[in-house]
């Protein structure tokens, strides 16, 4: 499915883990200035990375990733997940049928009991209705590399991941 700039996300339950950057596009901030409202309306601006799958390499610039997002059922919780430790800064903004719902700071610089689940990843659980249509905004910043390799997963595998790298850890 197409919407807007980039291909919708489709998350079912039958796929409890479904990478994302296929349908990420990007808008470049130099002045790290941008705010949701003005990203919003430059959607048409967003364009899909001319990089590797899950790298930007490094960035001086703040990056604006835009994931359109479709729930064909289930419950609808789903865990976003940046499984890049170091990165910095990564602001989370989930839109629902066209109203902002959810701001979330996540990154290496926020303290670990801050962090709205407790893992060595960047991770956030999200409630997705059925039927409605979702956006996800993240405007990230970092002085590493912008690897980026995000993923959206059912909490029960996100959960079972976690346990198995620890373990191994």
């Amino acid at each position: 499915a197409s919407v807007g700039a980039g291909t919708v996300l489709e998350l079912g339950d039958a796929n409890e883990e479904v990478p994302a950057w296929p349908s990420i596009r990007m808008l470049a901030d130099p002045d790290h200035a941008m705010r949701i409202e003005d990203v919003r309306r430059r959607l048409a601006e967003f364009q899909p990375p001319k990089a590797p799958a899950n790298n930007l390499g490094p960035r001086a610039e703040s990056i604006w990733l835009y994931l359109p997002l479709e729930v064909s059922g289930g419950d609808g919780r789903w865990v976003f997940d940046i499984d890049y430790p170091t990165l910095q800064r990564a602001d989370l903004f989930l839109i629902s049928d066209g109203r902002l719902v959810l701001e979330r700071r996540m990154g290496s610089e926020l303290p670990y009991g801050q962090r709205a689940i407790a893992s060595r990843t960047h991770a956030i659980e999200l409630a997705l209705a059925p039927s409605v249509r979702h956006e996800i905004f993240l405007r990230v910043r970092t002085s590493t590399s912008m690897v980026l390799p995000i993923e959206l997963s059912k909490p029960g595998r996100f959960q079972s991941r976690e346990a198995a790298v620890q373990l191994h850890q």
